[in-house]
């Protein structure tokens, strides 16, 4: 399985915030290849963790469409990619169906609750054929934010990469 790159499709969609409660954002307009690609990912679809706050988050963030359930969505064919940020212990079951469906897929950490059920999930992305990645965000972990305050301060030295 390969990782996209911070300049992929994937990039523009970092502007739909949503909150925990909200499992799964659809993307319309992606690339279909792991190259860059003039027509960028587009917040277009969402799923709640019921129909109703499906509705309401999607109306709140100026979604076009909420989904009823994951079965929608996973029928959907206009859907491309799709970010998962439910629960850790529904990542699995989701990831894998998303993924049977060939949709692209970026699973917030953690895949998946073992070690069996991840190396799964990564041979089902490369036989399905379809890009996939963990996104592993800890920007307001304390070790962090010291990082950065030394960076700022110059006690860092010289930055080759980040």
């Amino acid at each position: 399985m390969s990782l996209r790159p911070v300049s992929s499709p994937w990039a523009p969609a970092a502007g739909c915030s949503v909150n925990a409660d909200i499992p799964v954002i659809a993307h319309n307009n992606c690339s279909s290849s792991y190259s860059n690609s003039s027509s960028p990912c587009v917040c277009s679809k969402i799923l709640g963790s019921t129909p109703e706050k499906s509705r309401r988050a999607a109306a709140a963030l100026g979604i076009p469409k909420g989904y009823a359930s994951l079965d929608e969505l996973l029928a959907d064919r206009d859907v491309a990619a799709v970010h998962v940020t439910s629960p850790n212990r529904h990542h699995f079951p989701q990831v894998k169906a998303l993924l049977a469906a060939k949709k692209h897929v970026l699973c917030e950490k953690r895949l998946a609750m073992s070690a069996v059920e991840s190396a799964e999930l990564v041979r089902l992305a490369a036989a399905a054929g379809v890009a996939a990645g963990v996104h592993y965000n800890v920007r307001f972990n304390a070790v962090c934010h010291e990082a950065a305050a030394r960076v700022r301060a110059g006690e860092a030295g010289r930055i080759l990469h980040v």
